[in-house]
């Protein structure tokens, strides 16, 4: 078992090191605290973009980092995440949330804006369909 892995395994917690060389956002050789330089081997599925300078938790496998998150880089706020509340999916955001597809997007900015904008957008109501606003323009 080489030495890396021993040190790993002694703790058998997670490690942190500072990202040295990244590419395509994704970390590629990270430092320990120590100055161990170790190649990246993996990413978990949902960690975040990568560059130079941040600061990731790992563990080892045989003689490669395995990336499992990224930590918060100074001043970044929490990421978002959906939840379910009251029996629904609930989406929050303190700036903006786009829904975005190759022909579409749906868009909803922190200052009370909705955006639709697609090719073709259908409404359809077995009851009253009601628009209100200060103003209606249609074309």
């Amino acid at each position: 078992m080489n030495t890396l892995h021993q040190i790993n395994r002694t703790t058998d917690i997670p490690l942190i090191a500072e990202v040295i060389e990244a590419a395509n956002g994704e970390a590629t050789k990270i430092r320990r605290q120590d100055g161990t330089i170790i190649p990246v081997e993996a990413h978990a599925a949902m960690t975040p973009t990568i560059k130079k300078g941040d600061r990731v938790v790992f563990t080892l496998s045989s003689a490669n980092a395995i990336i499992l998150d990224r930590l918060r880089r100074p001043g970044e706020s929490p990421v978002k995440t959906f939840s379910e509340h009251d029996d629904h999916l609930l989406l929050e955001s303190e700036k903006h949330i786009l829904l975005k597809s190759p022909n579409a997007t749906i868009a909803l900015s922190a200052d009370g804006n909705l955006s639709l904008n697609a090719e073709n957008i259908l409404t359809l109501a077995e009851a009253l369909c009601i628009i209100r606003g200060k103003g209606i323009e249609i074309n």
